[in-house]
Formats: structure tokens, sequence, C-alpha cells
């Protein structure tokens, strides 16, 4: 297994992958919302890992954020910025408006963790390929994304889930929870920000 930077020719695979997990059922319009959510997360993203085997196929991606809102310089972001608008007027034209909903609640949320405890790095996406997964490539891949908080010298690592995610990893790593809220008016759909020291992390997942 090897990690190296994100790049473009990548993104393919990547939406798939995004689009098998959260748009299944969603019949022709599932490519579409697959490759607009991926645009969503990198456009908050300051770099991007991948996990590829020997052969070079792609694994698995993690991207990184070094402080909300305070974005850096990253081609690959100002290229997804782009495309988003694109994809979310394929999107309107269609009649669906609706379709970030969930990242935009999550976007306000950390948005009030920032508020309540101050800046940190955040870990915007984390997915492993269907073919790689119950390999631990998540947690190899959550850790590449905890050292490089670390080289850049942020202090403390911050993502937000929701409830249909695997949130447990989270505590089970000893991940505080430090913000929760719905999503939209649906009280049974729950959204979570987890906190934790990057130094901490590093060690939990050495």
């Amino acid at each position: 297994m090897h990690i190296r930077a994100l790049q473009t020719d990548d993104l393919g695979i990547l939406a798939q992958e995004v689009s098998d997990l959260w748009y299944d059922g969603t019949g022709d319009n599932a490519e579409l919302l697959g490759k607009a959510e991926l645009c969503a997360h990198l456009s908050h993203t300051d770099a991007g890992l991948v996990a590829t085997d020997d052969d070079g196929r792609v694994l698995g991606v993690v991207l990184v954020q070094e402080a909300h809102g305070q974005n850096h310089p990253y081609a690959l972001r100002d290229e997804a910025c782009a495309f988003g608008q694109q994809l979310q007027a394929r999107l309107s034209e269609r009649g669906i408006e609706n379709a970030d909903i969930v990242l935009k609640a999550e976007d306000a949320l950390l948005g009030r963790a920032v508020e309540q405890s101050g800046q940190a790095g955040e870990i915007v996406l984390l997915v492993v390929t269907a073919a790689a997964r119950g390999l631990g490539l998540g947690k190899r891949l959550m850790r590449e994304g905890a050292q490089w908080f670390a080289e850049h010298d942020v202090a403390q690592v911050r993502l937000a889930t929701d409830e249909s995610c695997d949130w447990q990893v989270y505590e089970h790593l000893g991940m505080e929870r430090v913000a929760q809220d719905t999503i939209g008016d649906d009280p049974s759909l729950e959204i979570y920000v987890y906190q934790m020291p990057t130094s901490a992390l590093v060690k939990r997942l050495s």
C-alpha cells in the first residue's frame, strides 16, 4: 500500500465511490450527485492524500483542511469549486435543490464548534473503496491525515459525521463529541462533531 497526493485523475473513481456510498437508489441522478458531493468536500480542502495498491489503483482518500473557513492555495480545490457550480446548475435543471442539505448542516455545526471551542484542523472526508474495506485502511488514512496536521502545527483535529456513518469508531479512538444537532426539520437525522488533540490522535492511531 502506498500513500501519495491526490491528483485530478483520481477524482472519477472517488466520485463513483461517494455515489455508491450515499446515493445508491437515486437512479440516473446517482453519478451526478456523487460528483457534486465530492466537489463540495474538495471546496473545503487544503490537501488530499490517497492510498493506492502496488498497481496504482486508488483504494481510499482523506481530505484535510488546516482551519475551518481559512483556505490555503490548493489547485484541486479551485477546480472543484468551478466544476461544482456547473454540477449544481445541472441538478437544479433536474429539480434537485436540496441534495447538499447534510453537508450544509455539517458545515454550520462545524462553524458553531469553532465559536465554542476555537479553530481546529478538519478531516473533511475519509472514504475507503468497497474493494478495500475491512483491511484497516480507514485507520491508516486517518493516521496520515493526523500526521499532516501535526506537520502543519495544528493542535486539534475535528470532523463532522452523521448517524448513517460509523461514528462509533471515533468514540472508540477517544475523540470527544463537542457538538451535535439535527438535520433540517427531521429530529431523527442527527449530525455530530468530534474533536481530539492532534498529538493524542497520532499516538492513538500509531
